[in-house]
């Protein structure tokens, strides 16, 4: 219902506290990448949101449970797959609650951010190298003996 919804102009960014107590999630594009580094610093240490992207001109502000990372290792769990078991790929900081977890496969596309190359266990090829193929095809089907 949009007359649930009301638009407010924001000083900074840790005013959106001032007009509520939750925060699911808050998306925006378009912003100087220099400001989007300071939306983001803004939240680092938030015990409530995290502000990540996934391209240099956007920020996506959720609640801290609402992030990749903890949403697949919830999934795991309800379908009684070991986390080892898992493969996470990403390429941009949304990603990297997924990548910084304790899954059995954690890469990076080749394209990815550094914060996530640096998480990751493994490193592929570029997006548009294939790199998930790619990977799958050397370290997933290899390992199970199906070449």
């Amino acid at each position: 219902n949009k007359s649930d919804y009301k638009v407010v102009r924001l000083k900074k960014p840790e005013d959106v506290f001032l007009y509520t107590d939750k925060v699911y999630k808050i998306s925006a594009s378009g912003i100087n990448p220099k400001k989007v580094e300071k939306i983001k610093e803004a939240f680092k240490k938030s015990k409530r949101v995290t502000a990540v992207s996934s391209f240099s001109d956007n920020v996506e502000i959720s609640d801290l449970h609402a992030q990749k990372g903890e949403s697949v290792l919830w999934y795991a769990n309800y379908l009684g797959i070991d986390p080892s078991e898992v493969m996470t790929i990403g390429d941009s900081d949304n990603d990297l609650s997924m990548i910084e977890a304790d899954f059995g496969y954690t890469v990076a596309m080749g394209n990815a951010m550094d914060c996530v190359k640096n998480a990751a266990r493994f490193i592929t090829k570029k997006n548009s190298e294939d790199g998930v193929a790619v990977f799958i095809e050397e370290h997933i089907l290899n390992v199970n003996g199906r070449n």
